[in-house]
């Protein structure tokens, strides 16, 4: 299973790809960035950057991808919100299933491989240093490459748990928060109700089989 992690942003989208296989480790196989000039027109920047993420997808068959979102709350702008839209666009029509992930979420991922405290303020060098002890790779990285690659990373033990090759009960406390959690309610007039907040409960709203919908309802690429 190949994995590609994403990095959202207009002027320096970053990637990284991963090889995922249950019981190992993820291996980091390439990564860069998709750069744009501040030059140039905003509309053919969103265009540059969706062509191009088509044609990194396409060389890749059967790819799964995994990216950072931060265009809700408070990191919102119209900016990155186009960055989104063009991202995800790129992704369904070349039928790649996606999984999004906040900052907050690749953050404590990368703490807790590091054995920060759990209040630790990950900061951009912690997530570079996070990367590079995990990959064993130790140049060249870049805050946005890093990024990515904690996206590829949370996203391959992800997709294997959602492909039934790894069970919940192979998973990590964290990523068990993240991926699978079912709560009880304690407070307000839904006291008492269940609150599915795992990643895996919601299907077209944090993670999107779109090859397989667009198979079943026609709209994909012939």
């Amino acid at each position: 299973m190949r994995v590609l992690g994403l990095d959202p942003s207009l002027t320096h989208f970053g990637w990284a790809l991963a090889e995922c296989e249950a019981g190992r480790v993820p291996t980091c196989l390439d990564r860069g960035e998709l750069r744009t000039s501040s030059s140039t027109l905003f509309v053919d920047r969103y265009v540059d950057l969706r062509e191009r993420l088509r044609v990194l997808v396409r060389a890749h068959p059967d790819l799964l991808v995994s990216a950072e979102y931060s265009v809700f709350g408070e990191t919102y702008s119209e900016g990155m919100y186009g960055v989104f839209l063009y991202m995800c666009e790129a992704l369904r029509q070349e039928r790649c299933p996606l999984v999004l992930w906040s900052p907050l979420h690749l953050k404590a991922q990368a703490r807790a491989f590091l054995r920060r405290p759990p209040k630790w303020s990950m900061t951009k060098a912690d997530m570079v240093e996070a990367a590079k002890r995990d990959t064993g790779q130790k140049r060249g990285w870049s805050e946005h490459q890093a990024d990515a690659w904690w996206a590829a990373r949370t996203g391959c033990r992800f997709w294997l748990l959602q492909r039934g090759e790894v069970a919940e009960q192979d998973l990590t406390t964290l990523e068990r928060e993240q991926f699978t959690d079912v709560r009880v309610r304690k407070k307000g007039a839904l006291a008492g109700t269940i609150e599915r907040k795992g990643a895996l409960h919601k299907e077209d709203k944090r993670f999107f089989l779109w090859g397989d919908h667009d198979e079943e309802e026609g709209t994909g690429e012939g």
